[in-house]
């Protein structure tokens, strides 16, 4: 019986102890990771213009800014056309790209987007003081993989229209794939200009 007893005791203690330290456990698990310090907020990698905060990122060359362009002709009022144009890195790395696709569909791995050209740095400091000139200019996007003809142009080309209502229209031979006006217009030239600011033709 003194055994039985003592084997008891023994039991009872040592799930005394283990309850003791699950419920230590539990508070460390559910204590605050970094107690007394701020959260830590992650940048983003790539901002949408017309989101409300995309102004605090102009010039974060660190994040891409991109535009959805409309269809020229809408079905509806405001009807995507499925082209974007981003703007990525700022000085001497600034680069206006056009993406056509969606890309978050992806085929064997690969996103299902692609690239119909490129402004570089030097054409991205010309597109945005240009426009901010207010006259119209055509200006041929680049080829993204020049392999065969380093220099070459894709076909694509960025169209600016002046006067009251400005917009930029990206056109494929006398197609146009998408249209930019209004504040999405205004937002994007002024992140050009920002994004371009330190370009100095080296």
């Amino acid at each position: 019986m003194n055994r039985k007893s003592s084997l008891r005791a023994a039991a009872a203690s040592t799930a005394a102890v283990l309850e003791n330290s699950a419920d230590a456990n539990s508070q460390i698990m559910n204590a605050p990771e970094h107690a007394g310090t701020s959260p830590v907020t992650r940048k983003p990698v790539e901002v949408n213009l017309a989101d409300p905060g995309a102004a605090d990122y102009r010039g974060d060359g660190a994040v891409d800014l991109y535009v959805q362009l409309e269809e020229l002709y809408p079905g509806d009022p405001g009807q995507l056309s499925g082209v974007t144009l981003r703007i990525a890195e700022s000085g001497r790395c600034a680069a206006i790209q056009a993406h056509i696709g969606d890309g978050s569909s992806w085929h064997n791995g690969i996103p299902m987007i692609h690239c119909l050209g490129y402004l570089d740095a030097g054409d991205v400091a010309q597109f945005a003081e240009e426009a901010t000139a207010g006259e119209g200019f055509v200006m041929p996007l680049r080829e993204i993989y020049p392999c065969a003809r380093p220099g070459a142009f894709s076909g694509a080309t960025l169209i600016f229209f002046g006067g009251d209502e400005p917009k930029i229209q990206l056109c494929f031979g006398a197609h146009c794939l998408g249209v930019l006006q209004g504040e999405l217009l205004t937002a994007f030239l002024g992140c050009a200009r920002v994004r371009s600011a330190g370009f100095d033709g080296m």
